[in-house]
């Protein structure tokens, strides 16, 4: 047991020196920091910096072209959304050809999306239909948020149309929710929508520190063999240990080794989402189970 213990304790010490070892440390907790920096910017400048989009709609209602130009003109009215350019295609010729002459527009590259409300929107089953060509990855978002500024302006007319109020139904409609957790004591704390997202993702990122620590350090190992294969120095480790002794004693270094890459690892993860105000509720039992699965696994 000594000699294994004493290979463990050359396979950790030799490996924690080497520079693939300190640039694992360092990665992670870096492009962490990256994110984050990067997340904050992103969220501050918010649609900002970005070409503004061109669009055209076809009203075949002919009633809502003052519902769809206030709804667009509220839009662009918060300098963090994407500004949004519309064009009103008027419908004096027949259906069927201003929809061809819109179409014709987006596959000629002047226009990014081409909207067609139906006659029927407000009173039948009417549908907004929405034309790309060759949508860009970046505009994907864009299509919903043009979507829902057109559902809205529907919603607004019809309710006009029967003498409604809008800004009512919507306050009738909304039902607040409060998820609270309790704590040991006279604790209370209400859960945010971010806390529910980090408990989904915590068990995801457990399982991802497994399999990279586990796959990482088995490269390491193979390698470390081979490179003592090569330069014959394991003929002179074996003529003093047993081949069980020298795997066992390598085999334990590097679960030292990992547990110490996915511990720091894990450690500037926690840190930096308590930065952000997450909640990361890491206990005892999940960080026992975590060990013991890695070792298991690793063995």
């Amino acid at each position: 047991m000594q000699k294994i213990l004493k290979i463990a304790q050359r396979e950790y010490i030799e490996t924690v020196k080497t520079k693939t070892f300190i640039f694992m440390i360092v990665m992670l907790p870096f492009m962490i920091g990256v994110i984050i920096f990067f997340t904050d910017r992103l969220n501050r400048s918010k649609g900002a910096g970005r070409p503004p989009l061109t669009i055209a709609v076809t009203d075949l209602s002919n009633e809502l072209s003052t519902h769809i130009k206030g709804s667009f003109d509220e839009h662009n009215a918060s300098p963090s959304n994407r500004r949004i350019k519309l064009q009103e295609v008027q419908t004096d010729e027949d259906s069927g050809t201003v929809e061809e002459r819109g179409k014709a527009q987006l596959r000629q590259g002047r226009l990014d999306a081409y909207v067609v409300v139906d006659a029927d929107i407000l009173e039948g089953p009417g549908k907004i239909r929405t034309y790309t060509y060759e949508l860009k990855p970046a505009n994907q978002d864009a299509l919903g948020v043009i979507e829902g500024i057109l559902k809205n302006a529907v919603k607004s007319l019809r309710y006009e149309k029967r003498d409604l109020d809008l800004k009512l139904m919507e306050g009738l409609r909304r039902v607040p929710t409060q998820r609270i957790d309790l704590g040991p004591a006279d604790e209370e704390r209400v859960e945010t929508e971010g806390d529910r997202i980090v408990r989904m993702i915590a068990p995801f990122f457990f399982m991802y520190l497994l399999f990279l620590g586990i796959f990482s350090m088995g490269q390491q190992m193979l390698s470390s063999i081979i490179e003592e294969k090569n330069s014959r120095v394991i003929e002179v480790l074996l003529s003093a240990l047993s081949p069980f002794e020298l795997m066992a004693g390598k085999i334990l270094g590097l679960v030292g080794v990992g547990l110490t890459v996915v511990s720091l690892w894990g450690f500037s993860t926690y840190f930096a989402a308590r930065h952000q105000g997450l909640n990361v509720d890491v206990g005892a039992a999940m960080l026992s189970c975590f060990v013991l699965y890695y070792v298991l696994a690793f063995f």
